[in-house]
């Protein structure tokens, strides 16, 4: 499935990517208010979702439009499988978005960021970046990656989709 924005992601779309028992499970979560932070950014959707552990959801546009999605619990990091979790995350977005409820609109906070990002200094921003990057190692390998730094940690980047890991 192709899409141009995340507008028309679609209850459909969702169903296609989801086997039955992750369908299911997910719509539980959903239904059961296991979103707790959505947030949207141009093509992207993060969020964060509360099962046994929070977990980190990622559901992006890859850049031909196909749906592309990262989950941090254990079952989607081995499998690369479409998760209860980004079921229960595509619900809330798709559902709030159609009745209006909380996650009808959930661009505001990534946009004040980047509206506040927009205000630093180079410097600023880089002491910043710098800083979160000795806290997370997938920052961390992205950017020895751009500046053209070896990095013991990464594998080999798939050419295939020019989304960064984190």
């Amino acid at each position: 499935m192709r899409l141009r924005s995340l507008a028309e992601f679609s209850v459909d779309a969702l169903k296609e990517l989801a086997a039955p028992r992750s369908w299911d499970r997910g719509e539980s979560y959903y239904q059961n208010g296991a979103v707790v932070e959505l947030l949207q950014y141009d093509r992207t959707l993060v969020a964060t979702v509360k099962g046994s552990e929070a977990y980190e959801v990622r559901i992006f546009l890859r850049p031909r439009g196909a749906i592309g999605w990262e989950c941090s619990c254990p079952w989607s990091t081995d499998t690369g499988d479409f998760c209860k979790h980004c079921v229960a995350v595509g619900l809330a977005y798709i559902r709030g978005r159609a009745e209006g409820t909380e996650w009808g609109d959930p661009t505001g906070p990534l946009l004040a960021v980047r509206e506040w990002l927009g205000g630093q200094s180079k410097g600023e921003l880089a002491a910043l970046i710098m800083e979160q990057a000795l806290k997370f190692e997938p920052l961390r390998t992205e950017l020895l990656h751009q500046s053209g730094q070896p990095s013991r940690c990464a594998e080999e980047a798939d050419d295939d989709d020019d989304e960064p890991d984190w």
